[in-house]
């Protein structure tokens, strides 16, 4: 991961945290007919990061589906907010629209699951 993305992530003080993650996304994108695959850098219930073989442009608009593990699935919409070249890949930062609390229930879900600690530590930090 470049420097400055893996800088960016650590200094990230979101109130909604995003968690490392390396989970297949399948993402298509506006006026396309068909999915392309990919894997999750990480993920929150408001966006994610998703390293592609390809450049997404700013503003790209995506029809996403993400899998949070080999049963659970969900599908989103969403728009590029940046790109980088990294490792071979491209880095691209995305913002989800209008979430449903369903499928915020769900990442939420899998984050705890995935790391207790670093979700209490984010959230009740200083108490």
């Amino acid at each position: 991961m470049p420097e400055q993305v893996q800088s960016a992530l650590q200094s990230d003080r979101r109130y909604v945290p995003r968690w490392e993650v390396n989970n297949l996304v399948l993402y298509k994108q506006e006026a396309t007919d068909f999915y392309k695959e990919c894997l999750s850098k990480d993920i929150s219930c408001s966006g994610a990061c998703i390293a592609t073989d390809e450049e997404l442009t700013s503003d790209q608009k995506l029809t996403l589906e993400i899998h949070l593990n080999d049963d659970i699935a969900f599908h989103v919409t969403g728009r590029a907010m940046w790109s980088s070249a990294a490792e071979g890949k491209y880095l691209t930062g995305l913002v989800f629209n209008n979430v449903s609390p369903r499928v915020q229930d769900l990442i939420l879900e899998y984050a705890f699951n995935l790391n207790k600690k670093s979700l209490n530590q984010h959230w009740f930090k200083g108490w």
